[in-house]
């Protein structure tokens, strides 16, 4: 995000937008700059989200080749923390569901 936060004569603040090349909010508290930098986060994220999870469904590797499976992480849990490991025996149950 190409923001910058501007102090206004008024006291209150503006963001500029060097993507934009514009003011995209004006007159705003801090909360509301706060409101609106989240939104735009939240947004961004459910994008990538549904990118992600359209992906695995297809079959394909969202993280190229550091995609790891189910049964790879289970190796990975047993390998470092041991096969009581709380987490371990949880997903160990997943597979019988």
């Amino acid at each position: 995000m190409g923001d910058q936060i501007i102090k206004q004569p008024n006291g209150k603040y503006l963001l500029f937008s060097s993507i934009e090349q514009h003011v995209i909010l004006h007159d705003a508290t801090p909360n509301e700059i706060l409101k609106f930098w989240l939104k735009y986060e939240e947004e961004r994220i459910t994008r990538r989200l549904t990118q992600i999870l359209t992906q695995l469904e297809k079959g394909e590797k969202p993280y190229h080749q550091f995609t790891k499976t189910f049964e790879e992480i289970l190796s990975f849990l047993e390998e470092n923390y041991g096969e009581e490991d709380k987490t371990l025996l949880a997903l160990k149950k997943t597979k019988n569901v």
